[in-house]
């Protein structure tokens, strides 16, 4: 029935048109037949004219022809001086079709196909909304005794804080970890520690390599002869991800992560800085390992590199550090969405502080 409607309705805005497009005919004929009559003095194109209008009568050629007034008969229900008015059997058709209508689509969506389809649509438009917009993970606040914690680790004072991973950590590097302080080597290295030891607990986690922020520095400046010996016990080849902390220029802290598995080398900046440099030395490193411990070169088939601008973004001059351990610990789970801000900094720079001195994740 709708169909129906639908076709119904078409064939009656089709006959309206029509009718409207004869309407406009005979005015524009009447516009150019007095054009004509004032622009042309040609006795034979006059001749012409009147043999097409049906005034074609015997007449010496000598003689100018009179033109008579043309009267178009119009139908009765359109001699009107509102040319665009429909008649009012036309107005009730059109009401009774497009009350008619609704009725009929009403009756449709209480269909369990409709509905199904409505249903589908919604979750498509979920799905794509946390695809552009995806969710922030939860961070759970400290508890009172964590706060607690945090609060005395950070207090003025001396010594070490905690010990571990053959490293000690004194006050002077969780102080780093105040607002608005810059993240030392120490803690960065520390956190570092602190993820492959929870990675390698784990059937389920990815394998993760992290290297120590004196890597990337001694890579770059004194060659992979330097660095040939740092992982004589890690065979990088058999990880997930390898993460590598960058500290650039001596006052940015920023991160690159070889992703064994998608052929992909990655670089995040929390200023949303490019590394095309970084990109070379990390292949050239692949290349280099490769021979020397696995005796073949490697095989760079299929790998890109990529500098994603779609992450959390440093809104200030002093958070790099703590941005640079959450990229290299969401990625070290092969999360593909970050899911923090820079709102959420106050908080994870005391998660980071619980996580050190509880030397745990």
């Amino acid at each position: 029935m709708n169909t129906l409607l639908d076709r119904l309705k078409a064939a009656l805005d089709a006959t309206i048109g029509a009718l409207r497009a004869d309407i406009a005919k005979p005015a524009e004929a009447q516009g150019s037949t007095t054009d004509n009559n004032i622009n042309n003095n040609n006795k034979d194109d006059v001749t012409d004219q009147w043999r097409i209008r049906g005034y074609d009568r015997p007449f010496d050629v000598d003689e100018e022809p009179v033109e008579r007034p043309q009267v178009f008969k119009r139908p009765a229900w359109i001699r009107i001086k509102v040319v665009d008015k429909e008649p009012s059997w036309l107005q009730n058709l059109r009401n009774l079709v497009a009350k008619t209508l609704p009725a009929v689509v009403e009756v449709k969506k209480d269909l369990p196909a409709y509905q199904g389809i409505v249903a589908e649509h919604e979750r498509i438009q979920r799905e794509l909304s946390e695809e552009l917009e995806p969710k922030q993970e939860q961070l759970m606040p400290l508890s009172k005794d964590e706060e607690k914690k945090v609060h005395a680790a950070l207090s003025d004072g001396y010594g070490q804080v905690v010990e571990g991973f053959n490293v000690s950590i004194m006050k002077k590097d969780i102080h780093t970890l105040r607002p608005g302080e810059w993240l030392n080597d120490e803690v960065i290295n520390f956190y570092g520690q602190l993820i492959m030891a929870r990675n390698k607990e784990s059937t389920e986690l990815p394998k993760v390599h992290v290297f120590s922020t004196f890597f990337y520095k001694t890579l770059s400046e004194s060659g992979y002869d330097k660095v040939r010996r740092w992982t004589k016990k890690v065979n990088v080849f058999a990880m997930d991800y390898l993460l590598v902390p960058i500290h650039c220029s001596g006052n940015h802290w920023t991160s690159a992560v070889i992703d064994m598995k998608k052929k992909q080398v990655e670089y995040y900046d929390s200023l949303l800085g490019n590394n095309p440099k970084c990109f070379l030395i990390l292949r050239d490193y692949l290349d280099r390992e490769s021979q020397d411990k696995l005796k073949k070169p490697f095989d760079s088939t299929g790998w890109e590199n990529v500098c994603p601008k779609d992450i959390p973004r440093q809104q200030n001059g002093y958070d790099c550090g703590v941005f640079t351990c959450t990229f290299i610990e969401r990625k070290s789970r092969g999360m593909a969405k970050f899911g923090f801000s820079q709102q959420n900094m106050p908080l994870l720079r005391q998660r980071i502080v619980l996580n050190i001195i509880n030397k745990s994740l």
